[in-house]
């Protein structure tokens, strides 16, 4: 099927193109709205490892089809803007997956001009920072709740010792020589050591959970990128929402990681995340459900076991991201399965929800 377009690309510009050392590439919109490929520069043959002339055709016959989906949504909303859209995609390039930065932008009447660049290791380095952080805070949360242990259990020893003082200082009320001194000696230093310690469990009561730093995610784009790391193969179908979301992103990063990397592990072929709460709310709470076998009897998902990283050795395990949700206040709640069988939970954290779109699809 031909899909004709209004005119064909500017020939300074597609040599320009060629001159790049970056991957680059012209698409046009044909009248039936179908994008097709004007012009593809050697740099971007290359990454696709595409030896076929590519000019003409239309993106579906030239990139997989999930990727033609997602780079035809972007370069749709790149028309409707007027601007530049960027986006992080994973292109098979040079005969594997990585992942690459996409801007398109408007450039002529029905063409659009794109550039790509490789962002792999810093992609990797986003995540492994990601995963890092939340370690940490798990451990500011641990060893703020095991100083409150030492704390209380200090306190009662060192206040029995307080009332043994003033007992021993009764009983040598008659006597004036160094044993009262002594006595009155230790009576201070308790007094004051449990003192110390009062002070510091008002202190800890007092303090607020972790503080989370808040910042607007586009929460269609985190699924699609978590979705790509753990669903390379797309076996399965992941569906979940476009929306404007505004939370702590490395939580709510590590925890979508987690929640759909164990999905991935049971769902027989679908997968769905939405949001659990609106603009109206106070908080972020997103589900993640799947048409797994779902939990064994008995299994509650956060509790007994290993409940650090998972059997892999790789992120964090289910418990751990308890933890690290409950460290800010949050909660993680498994719940009645959505998908009439499987695994569903619920992660709420801090936040708002500022807007949601329709529901898009991995595959």
């Amino acid at each position: 099927m031909q899909h004709a377009h209004a005119c064909t690309t500017p020939a300074p510009v597609a040599v320009q193109l060629d001159d790049l050392g970056i991957p680059a590439v012209i698409l046009a919109r044909a009248d039936d709205g179908v994008f097709t490929v004007s012009h593809m520069n050697c740099a971007f043959h290359t990454v696709l490892s595409e030896t076929s002339i590519a000019e003409g055709k239309p993106l579906s016959d030239v990139l997989p089809l999930p990727l033609s989906r997602r780079l035809s949504a972007q370069a749709q909303a790149a028309r409707a803007s007027g601007g530049a859209v960027t986006r992080d995609l994973r292109l098979p390039a040079l005969g594997r997956d990585a992942w690459w930065r996409v801007t398109l932008r408007p450039f002529a009447p029905d063409h659009l001009i794109g550039t790509a660049v490789n962002v792999a290791d810093l992609k990797a380095l986003s995540f492994r920072q990601s995963e890092e952080i939340a370690r940490q805070t798990e451990t500011i949360s641990l060893t703020r709740s095991m100083a409150g242990i030492t704390v209380h259990d200090t306190r009662t020893p060192l206040a029995n010792l307080v009332s043994l003082s003033d007992m021993m200082l009764d009983g040598l009320q008659d006597r004036d020589d160094e044993s009262r001194e002594l006595a009155g000696a230790c009576a201070a230093v308790a007094r004051s050591a449990l003192q110390a310690v009062e002070t510091l469990m008002e202190r800890l009561a007092a303090a607020d959970p972790l503080v989370t730093r808040l910042e607007v995610v586009p929460f269609g784009d985190l699924c699609r990128d978590v979705a790509a790391l753990v669903n390379p193969s797309q076996r399965l179908e992941i569906v979940f929402p476009e929306a404007l979301i505004k939370a702590d992103i490395v939580i709510l990063q590590v925890g979508l990681r987690n929640l759909l990397d164990n999905a991935v592990r049971y769902a027989d072929r679908v997968i769905e995340v939405f949001l659990d709460s609106g603009p109206e709310d106070d908080h972020v709470s997103f589900v993640v459900a799947d048409d797994g076998p779902g939990f064994g009897r008995g299994q509650i998902p956060l509790c007994g076991g290993n409940a650090g990283a998972r059997p892999d050795g790789r992120g964090f395990g289910l418990g751990a991201v308890s933890r690290l949700v409950g460290s800010v206040g949050g909660t993680i709640t498994p719940l009645p399965p959505r998908l009439g069988r499987g695994a569903t939970v619920r992660i709420t954290l801090p936040g708002r929800v500022i807007s949601v779109g329709a529901a898009r699809s991995s595959a």
